[in-house]
């Protein structure tokens, strides 16, 4: 969903039709899917056709393209009448889901300094019809590409700093939005000018009070309530950011390949909903201090203990019992923070 940054955002018009609301698609970011991977779908239903140096509205003209996803494309755009570098995430012809994003969108963005800012949408036509356009700041680099591309894992430092503006812009868009985000990863915290992380791609963003229970997000970084179909809340991106602090701190993801003792996806259910969970009180060793120290032996002592005992508040299998947003960023790991 993410993949560079704003040069990363998510993603999917030819004459323009001016909108002042908009549509919901997912974030990507600079390093999204590569235009030259395969060949996009311009038909019907399709994406709408773009060319740098095209202009659209005689204010965004195209520079490249960023990535693609199911439902949209993201453009590098220069804003002429600003004087401007933004970037433009135009939905497929016909795709409703873009209202909803915008939606969110609008309810989340603004002046926070961990959530992407949305500058607005209009609406585009295209050869078999109309598109949502909606327009972002740019940013930098995602998590992800900063721990793949970094010569040496994160300082203790740096995980938390990072990990304290995921939780502000998560207690930001929970407490003060009602939102829940439901695809918290790496991919989809980008980097700003000013070094703060910022929360994009609210493609799959839900209102708490929607009460939803469909199986959507990426699955290395799914609450268990998830996957058991159960109606999700605020928790299940608590869930994913400790999936995330862990990837932080290792460089390897909690779930998926190469992860402790294999664990995959297909065995989190067993391990999550197990009566001696992991995630209880006595953890499994992989998760323990001294576990962390193997796979980070720069790391002292003291700072692997905290960092397993904020993980296992943080990766509580029943979602009552895991930290609120706000509880987290009061936790004793950020004690001198």
């Amino acid at each position: 969903m993410l993949a560079k940054g704003f040069e990363q955002l998510s993603i999917g018009g030819t004459s323009e039709s001016s909108d002042s609301g908009q549509e919901n698609e997912s974030i990507i970011s600079s390093q999204s899917t590569s235009s030259s991977e395969e060949p996009l779908d311009f038909g019907r239903n399709g994406y709408f056709p773009v060319t740098n140096g095209l202009c659209l509205r005689n204010q965004y003209k195209f520079l490249n393209l960023l990535g693609s996803g199911s439902f949209a494309t993201v453009h590098k755009v220069e804003d002429i009448e600003a004087k401007s570098t933004v970037v433009l995430k135009i939905g497929r012809s016909g795709e409703v889901a873009c209202k909803k994003e915008i939606a969110i969108l609008e309810l989340v963005s603004g002046c926070h300094e961990n959530v992407v800012q949305f500058m607005g949408h209009f609406s585009v036509f295209g050869p078999y019809g109309k598109h949502s356009v909606m327009v972002f700041e740019l940013l930098g680099s995602d998590l992800s590409t900063i721990l793949k591309c970094a010569k040496k894992p994160l300082n203790f430092s740096t995980v938390r700093k990072y990990s304290k503006d995921i939780l502000t812009g998560l207690e930001h868009i929970h407490a003060k939005c009602g939102v829940v985000h439901r695809d918290i990863k790496p991919e989809n915290l980008m980097i700003s000018e000013t070094g703060a992380l910022k929360i994009g791609d609210f493609g799959l963003a839900v209102l708490n009070a929607e009460g939803c229970t469909r199986f959507v997000g990426t699955c290395e970084y799914m609450a268990p309530e998830v996957f058991s179909g159960s109606a999700i809340s605020f928790p299940v991106d608590i869930w994913s950011f400790g999936c995330t602090l862990f990837e932080m701190v290792n460089r390897l993801k909690l779930f998926g390949r190469g992860a402790p003792k294999n664990l995959h996806i297909d065995e989190k259910l067993d391990v999550v909903f197990d009566e001696h969970s992991i995630f209880e009180s006595n953890p499994e060793p992989w998760l323990s201090s001294e576990l962390l120290k193997v796979w980070r032996p720069d790391m002292e002592k003291e700072e692997a203990k905290v960092i397993s005992a904020f993980l296992e508040k943080l990766l509580k299998s029943d979602p009552k019992k895991r930290l609120t947003a706000r509880e987290a960023v009061e936790d004793p790991f950020f004690v001198d923070c």
